[in-house]
């Protein structure tokens, strides 16, 4: 999810952050320790991500808003459970650190988009 998706609503003061790597940092509940959400710090590629268990839910366990969370990529996507078939990149790890990957219209790997073309592909994002 973009930054500006993924807002904090209350309780920022009580986040503490650390890098984890060059390109990510992460946040946690100072109190209870719990992960809240994670933030890249790849200047050309900036997104947050969060547990879901942390999103509200209405009375059939659906998480309520679930339609505005779509992802903005894919990252780890050779460990996948099921194919996606979308307009959103696919990672082999993370972006910054991975590749892109190209996938076929069932969303199956069929290869690695080159370096040049894959920021091209980011950039358009």
């Amino acid at each position: 999810m973009g930054l500006d998706t993924l807002v904090i609503t209350k309780g920022e003061d009580l986040l503490t952050k650390f890098a984890s790597s060059a390109n990510m940092n992460r946040f946690h509940c100072s109190k209870c320790g719990s992960p809240v959400m994670n933030e890249s710090a790849i200047p050309s590629f900036l997104f947050r991500d969060a547990p879901l268990a942390l999103f509200k839910r209405d009375k059939d366990g659906q998480i309520i808003g679930k339609d505005k969370l779509m992802p903005s990529i894919h990252i780890h996507y050779p460990s996948r459970v099921r194919n996606h078939v979308d307009d959103r990149p696919k990672f082999d790890t993370d972006p910054g650190s991975g590749n892109m990957l190209k996938v076929d219209a069932e969303g199956n790997v069929i290869g690695i988009i080159e370096k040049k073309e894959a920021e091209s592909k980011n950039s358009d994002q």
